[in-house]
């Protein structure tokens, strides 16, 4: 797969049928008087997204 940016990359490692794992953490913090901020950081194993290589394959 070619193209398509950091967002496609994202979803392509969501979908991609090797992965087996997944680990998320999420963060809230007050950034200043009238501001949150909340980060959400995700990570796969075993990664995918290997150029060359199709998402998944049919039976």
């Amino acid at each position: 797969f070619s193209g398509g940016g950091p967002t496609i990359g994202h979803y392509t490692q969501l979908v991609w049928a090797e992965s087996t794992d997944l680990g998320c953490g999420v963060v809230r913090y007050r950034q200043n008087q009238d501001w949150y901020v909340t980060n959400l950081v995700c990570n796969y194993g075993p990664g995918g997204n290997i150029i060359g290589y199709p998402v998944y394959q049919t039976a």
